[in-house]
């Protein structure tokens, strides 16, 4: 079972990632869950959440390949956003 969980969580989009990680939140916050259902519900959430990292990064990624101008990256968002962190 957590095996199928897993292979449709590579399936999904990054918005249907964010949308069930968002729905994961919410039940934690609000559901009367045992301890054993919220660690599940935990542990399903941190991979989403390293999925949709793997989504972003390729993103990230990708538009910097469709930023080269003339053999050069364009990618001065990303090196502020990095120099931020």
């Amino acid at each position: 079972m957590a095996r199928r969980k897993a292979d449709a969580a590579k399936e999904q989009n990054f918005e249907q990632l964010m949308t069930e990680l968002e729905d994961n939140v919410k039940s934690l916050e609000t559901d009367n869950k045992t301890l054993d259902e919220s660690i599940a519900v935990f542990a399903r959430s941190m991979q989403l959440a390293q999925l949709a990292a793997q989504q972003l990064q390729a993103a990230e990624q990708t538009v910097e390949q469709l930023s080269l101008v003339k053999g050069e990256i364009v990618n001065t968002l990303f090196e502020a956003e990095r120099d931020v962190k």
